[in-house]
């Protein structure tokens, strides 16, 4: 039997790299479905197709060799990721306000459907001083599947 996955459940996480950990940044991350995982591989992959260099000319019919040369841009899919994983984060100091805030994700359209993602103004603005790798990994963790669904 198939089983399906909660999209809206979410799990608190911290960041080993959180400079306060006495005080830290608490993210509320969630699941990626299908089409944000695909819409997010998309962003981030791109694929190339051009016909190779070569000095001999190919025999009467026969197609020249093409060159594919696929570029992931994984600073770009870490940011995704993030964008799309996080569902809300505590504790965060915003340098506008001079304070820590809470931040939430809010509804955005993709592929005519609604997702819930951090806005882009604060994305702008976020520093994880090395974290963002980390905050990305702990959402992709939590997308695979436990030793229990993958018997299923």
């Amino acid at each position: 039997m198939f089983k399906g996955i909660n999209v809206n459940e979410t799990k608190k996480i911290t960041l080993k790299s959180d400079p306060d950990p006495a005080n830290p940044t608490v993210f509320h991350i969630g699941v990626l479905d299908q089409v944000i995982s695909g819409y997010i591989e998309d962003e981030s992959t791109r694929i190339d197709v051009a016909l190779a260099e070569t000095s001999l000319e190919p025999p009467a019919g026969e197609p020249a060799e093409e060159m594919v040369q696929v570029r992931i841009q994984y600073a770009r899919r870490n940011l995704l990721i993030i964008k799309f994983g996080v569902r809300k984060i505590e504790n965060y100091f915003d340098p506008k306000k001079n304070t820590a805030v809470t931040i939430e994700a809010e509804p955005v359209k993709i592929y005519g459907s609604e997702y819930m993602a951090l806005p882009d103004e604060m994305l702008r603005g976020f520093q994880l001083r090395g974290g963002a790798a980390e905050l990305a990994e702990q959402i992709r963790k939590i997308n695979g599947l436990s030793e229990d669904e993958a018997k299923n």
